[in-house]
C-alpha cells in the first residue's frame, strides 16, 4: 500500500499548529505570498519548520506577494 502524502495548502498558522500538522508523515506545509505581508507572523513560525517540509505555492493572483493585501503592484 502506498503511503498517504499531501500538502496543507496555504498554511498561515502558528508554530504549534505547524508541529501538529507535521506529525502526519509525508505531508508538507504550502506557503504562498501571505508570508510577505507586513503583519504576517508566518516568517517567525517558519523558523520552526524543517525546510524539506515546506512547499512554495504561487496561487497568483489570489495570494500575490505585496506590502499590503489588496495593494496593486
Amino acid at each position: 500500500m502506498t503511503p498517504l502524502t499531501g500538502i496543507f495548502h496555504s498554511f498561515t498558522g502558528t508554530s504549534e499548529e505547524a508541529a501538529k500538522l507535521l506529525e502526519f508523515e509525508g505531508f508538507m506545509l504550502g506557503i504562498n505570498g501571505v508570508v510577505t505581508f507586513k503583519k504576517s507572523t508566518l516568517p517567525e513560525t517558519l523558523t520552526t519548520v524543517p525546510l524539506e517540509r515546506i512547499v512554495l505555492e504561487t496561487d497568483s493572483p489570489l495570494f500575490s506577494s505585496c506590502a499590503e493585501p489588496g495593494e496593486e503592484k
